[in-house]
């Protein structure tokens, strides 16, 4: 019989450079170990480098395309407000958008280098940092190949193309979204001083996009399932300390501007209580049969929607196989 200590989850083969995840007494994993850089097979390097560099050529194009369209609308507000946090204030601003992408872009304009295309640069960045952290969390449960597709399905995925470079806040707080999870999967899996990253990553997603608050959640079932709270409480106090340092520049702004500070806070949950209230609005129904209708849509363009039926189908069929393996306490049949 196999030590406690030994014993896993998952049995991953090493050729296919799956990372372990260690369910009794794992110890302290080092970043670099539960990074996923176990550089066992020539194999698992030439995946994780292509996928990089597909990854990259994807969004650079993309980025191309929109620097040919230029922004959107609510992109302009995004830059008045970066302007206004460089010192170079246009007379127009909406600072009751979310201000931390707009911060980041403030940081260049300050090195004078001042154009609309900065944003969708940056936001083109953002994006493509979130796809490299989506593949590094899945690292923790597949092999090399199966996270380098999944990863490529979430960036190919027309709904989320269609936003990708715009100067917009949806996809840039996703990406925080994803490396604050992945942080914390670190952090609950063996290395709990990554906590002090995941917290302050949860809230740059808060004020990346203010709808990201539905992230505490889980966060907190994560620190108090997992985790004991009192002997980590240092790496999470200081994730909190961190979070409020990140948060109190913005809180100033929200108290001058709408003598709030908690302003991300109420408008996110005025948000959730209006959105719950409200009525159809033309094409678009706040319900979930909504969503359900028209999700061949959010998975394929219009000309191939007849083909998410099939892959929907398969989808469930795999989650329907893995939930009853887990119910039946079998293993799943190795790859």
């Amino acid at each position: 019989m196999k030590p406690a200590s030994l014993e896993l989850e998952r049995a991953p083969r090493p050729e296919d450079g799956a990372i372990p995840i260690l369910s009794r007494n794992p110890g302290r994993l080092s970043l670099i170990q539960a990074a996923g850089y176990r550089w066992r097979t020539p194999l698992s390097i030439i995946i994780t480098v292509a996928f990089g560099v597909i990854a990259a050529m994807i969004i650079l194009w993309r980025v191309k395309v929109q620097l040919i369209r230029g922004p959107g609308w609510d992109t302009y507000a995004f830059l008045g407000n970066a302007m206004e946090f460089a010192g170079q204030s246009i007379g127009y601003s909406e600072l009751h958008r979310p201000p931390f992408l707009s911060f980041l872009v403030s940081l260049v304009f300050r090195l004078g280098f001042v154009s609309q295309d900065v944003i969708l640069a940056v936001d083109g960045v953002i994006f493509l940092l979130g796809v490299y952290g989506l593949y590094l969390l899945l690292r923790l449960r597949f092999g090399a190949i199966e996270s380098a597709v999944g990863s490529l399905l979430f960036l190919c995925f027309p709904v989320v193309m269609q936003w990708a470079a715009m100067g917009y806040s949806d996809l840039a707080s996703i990406s925080f979204s994803i490396w604050a999870i992945y942080f914390a999967a670190l952090a609950a899996q063996g290395n709990p001083r990554l906590w002090a990253i995941a917290v302050p990553l949860t809230v740059v997603a808060l004020l990346t996009r203010y709808t990201a608050i539905l992230m505490l959640f889980p966060l907190f079932v994560v620190i108090v399932l997992r985790e004991k709270v009192f002997r980590r409480a240092g790496p999470l106090a200081l994730g909190l300390l961190l979070s409020i340092g990140i948060y109190l520049p913005f809180a100033g702004v929200y108290l001058r501007q709408f003598g709030e500070i908690l302003f991300p806070f109420t408008l996110a949950l005025s948000v959730v209580e209006d959105t719950g209230a409200a009525q159809e609005i033309g094409e678009y129904e706040p319900s979930l049969t909504w969503y359900l209708a028209n999700l061949p849509s959010f998975i394929l363009p219009p000309d191939y929607q007849g083909l998410a039926i099939p892959l929907l189908a398969l989808t469930a069929t795999g989650v329907a196989v893995f939930l009853w393996s887990v119910f039946q306490g079998l293993p799943l049949r190795e790859r």
